[in-house]
């Protein structure tokens, strides 16, 4: 009896080991095939790792980009003469072309709803307009001159030698005469011009400005000594009124720390 007990035990326990056997060949999740499994995850984690690590185009460089790749398309088109090149160059062309169109017409909406933003509805640019806007500025340089007249006056800076001293003298002359600017006449080389009858020579006053080029213009308060350059060179009298009305609303802009004294 107890050999036959005995032999069914023998018979049962080598069953069971192939079977084990047989189990841990056939599962590869186990067993020396644990290697296998953590190839997998790492494989995963690295495909992660690169997905969040790959940093996000910003849209200059996307901008950028499409740029370039225009380049490129319109390089190879010239390049290999091909239909295929040619159609690749204009498909890309045409898209430009609506993302323009299409931005134009956002930009003109967004104006439409905030016209603070609209140039021209403060500089227009049609021919009516531009007639109201030019009368509009010129009673803005008058009032700026009438306004700079009652506390300064002009000092014109030449010398004998300057074709371009010799050119302005009448048009500064008309222009102090024409708004009722008191004009002086400094001379840096002693000389006399017609067109300025009150002048005197430099006795120091042009290193004083830092007047480093003739001719100039100066505005000065001979009370306060305050000062401030209007030009240097050959312009015209229109251009000389409005550098008064720019320096104007500049100088008004800054209040007192925009006004420059003669030591």
């Amino acid at each position: 009896m107890a050999k036959a007990t005995l032999k069914i035990m023998l018979i049962l326990l080598t069953f069971y080991s192939t079977y084990i056997e047989a189990s841990w060949r056939d599962d590869h999740e186990r067993g020396w095939h644990w290697y296998e499994r953590d190839e997998e995850e790492n494989e995963k984690k690295i495909e992660e790792i690169h997905i969040n690590s790959t940093p996000v185009m910003s849209y200059a460089d996307k901008l950028k980009k499409y740029r370039e790749d225009g380049e490129e398309l319109r390089a190879k088109a010239v390049m290999e003469r091909t239909p295929e090149s040619v159609r690749a160059l204009m498909t890309w062309e045409k898209s430009m072309w609506n993302n323009a169109e299409a931005f134009g017409s956002m930009w003109q909406a967004v104006l439409r709803e905030n016209p603070e933003f609209d140039y021209s509805v403060t500089h227009p640019t049609s021919q009516y307009s531009r007639h109201l806007y030019l009368d509009e500025q010129k009673k803005k340089v008058k009032l700026a001159i009438d306004a700079l007249k009652k506390k300064y006056g002009l000092v014109f800076f030449f010398k004998e030698n300057c074709a371009y001293c010799h050119a302005m003298a009448p048009i500064v002359a008309s222009m102090a005469s024409r708004h009722g600017f008191i004009l002086h006449g400094i001379s840096l080389d002693g000389s006399k011009l017609s067109e300025i009858p009150v002048s005197s020579t430099d006795n120091g006053l042009s290193q004083r400005f830092n007047v480093t080029m003739v001719p100039a213009i100066y505005a000065v308060d001979p009370k306060s000594g305050e000062y401030f350059p209007i030009a240097t060179g050959a312009i015209s009298e229109q251009e000389i009124e409005e550098r008064i009305f720019q320096i104007s609303e500049y100088q008004s802009s800054l209040g007192e720390q925009g006004k420059r004294h003669a030591p």
